[in-house]
């Protein structure tokens, strides 16, 4: 059976999500986990609540990776 070449291209469902996770969010910003939650606390990175998953809005990791904390 000859292996077949598989290629992706860009379609609507493999655009950036509108939130990330918590894990997600300290892998993308590159913090741990204590340290996400200590941001949230300060009142430096603002997150939502999803069917009780903490959700963080792209928008906010882009801003705090722009803006520093």
């Amino acid at each position: 059976m000859a292996l077949q070449e598989t290629t992706y291209s860009a379609q609507p469902d493999e655009r950036e999500p509108d939130a990330y996770t918590v894990n997600a969010s300290c892998w993308k910003i590159g913090v741990s986990r204590s340290t996400l939650y200590q941001l949230i606390a300060a009142g430096q990175l603002r997150s939502v609540k999803i069917r009780g998953r903490r959700m963080i809005p792209t928008t906010e990791i882009k801003r705090l990776v722009t803006e520093g904390a």
